[in-house]
């Protein structure tokens, strides 16, 4: 089946973090985005940039500095950015957490922690004024968590381990005035400083608001990140392997806390995978580790492959796999639900096969089409209406989907 798989990667991960407050000598402004790896490698090779708002572009160095601005913002000579990157610490967590975090301005926050079968364990609303604050996560059952915290110019995510007792209370305000939460004020402060010294800087036009798309690669290693920077800071990508057993090369992109494969699995041949070339065949195996081009036609070979569940797990790369029905829903409540969520995965601008074309710009990159799918009878089922992801729980002997 055409689909999108993720891999979980138990790290923390920081989304559109924000600014508390911003000081220049100039009303001119700039940002300078330095970049860094994690993962599998440490070092950025080469970063594409593209800013999709005004349909610019530019490639650099990994170890060069983007400077972010309007022409005459290249003239400021100093820039104090006093933020808090939200952070949930300890973690893990012998009982109870703290998650910090900024806002710009003053409004209400939502906190969630969800089990990763994507039931809702505790939820919490505030409302806030602008500046620092600190929200205590009580103790749950030992185990791994996902917290969510979205708001007010605030949308963060991560998996949280706490090694407690669920002991029901309710996720309640904190204490923002400890040490740590100052070192991460200071420690970013000296990253800035040092970043505008550098003179290796690439310029590009960039106005607040801007949506970006930022593509790191090394070697065969390539992660998108999507970003609308609102302060100097680093941007790291995600560089795990994803090749599958035909050589086929796969970007990866962070999407609701979890890292996705950012193109539809390609045809992959080897000799566990029957490669179905009629109605007939796929009818006799419907549950056997076969594929199939869309009408069962090779000139359709580059919209990719049609598989069984039993080939899907022969055809991903090494360390990846299929999502659960539970992963699915915990991204889906991360993204703001059903509504949100179709509207975000789903392919839009000139390239969209959609029958109804959303010509906003695409906030996750993931791009799915309306490829529909491939039925146990031989028949295909939705091509040009729905897209569906495939999962590895399973119904009445059938893996189950989701359709978009």
């Amino acid at each position: 089946m055409k689909n999108k798989l993720f891999r979980v990667i138990l790290t923390m991960c920081a989304m559109l973090p924000v600014f508390a407050a911003v000081q220049a000598q100039d009303s001119a402004r700039y940002f300078d985005i330095t970049f860094a790896a994690a993962g599998e490698a440490t070092v950025v090779n080469k970063v594409v940039v593209e800013n999709l708002t005004q349909n610019k572009s530019l490639e650099l160095r990994g170890d060069n500095i983007l400077r972010l601005g309007t022409p005459q913002g290249t003239g400021v000579k100093e820039q104090t950015v006093r933020f808090v990157e939200p952070l949930v610490y300890p973690n893990p967590a012998p009982a109870e957490a703290n998650v910090v975090f900024t806002l710009a301005k003053a409004g209400s926050v939502r906190v969630d922690i969800f089990d990763l079968q994507g039931r809702l364990m505790e939820h919490g609303e505030f409302s806030f004024e602008a500046g620092n604050h600190s929200l205590v996560l009580p103790q749950q059952n030992s185990g791994m968590y996902m917290v969510v915290v979205r708001g007010s110019g605030i949308s963060y995510s991560t998996k949280w381990m706490c090694m407690g007792q669920r002991t029901g209370q309710p996720i309640r305000v904190g204490n923002t005035h400890v040490e740590g939460l100052q070192m991460r004020e200071r420690a970013e402060t000296r990253v800035e400083k040092a970043a505008t010294e550098s003179p290796d800087v690439v310029y590009m036009q960039y106005n607040i608001g801007d949506l970006l798309r930022f593509t790191g690669s090394n070697g065969e290693m390539s992660c998108i990140v999507m970003k609308t920077p609102q302060r100097s800071h680093t941007v790291t990508f995600s560089m795990y392997a994803c090749k599958d057993a035909a050589g086929n090369c796969y970007p990866i992109i962070e999407a609701g806390g979890l890292l996705w494969m950012a193109e539809n699995l390609k045809m992959v041949r080897n000799n566990k995978i029957a490669f179905c070339t009629d109605e007939g065949i796929w009818q006799e195996s419907p549950n056997a580790a076969q594929a199939a081009y869309y009408k069962y036609d090779q000139s359709n070979a580059g919209r990719g492959a049609y598989y069984t569940y039993e080939a899907a797990k022969l055809a991903l790369p090494d360390g990846w796999r299929l999502p659960t029905a539970g992963e699915l829903e915990a991204v889906t409540k991360n993204l703001d639900g059903y509504a949100h969520v179709g509207k975000a995965f789903k392919a839009k601008g000139a390239d969209a096969k959609w029958v109804s074309l959303d010509e906003s710009l695409d906030t996750l990159s993931l791009s799915i089409q309306p490829d529909g799918l491939l039925n146990p009878d031989g028949n295909f089922k939705g091509n040009g209406l729905y897209g569906y992801i495939m999962t590895r729980s399973a119904k009445d002997g059938q893996p189950m989907y989701m359709q978009l």
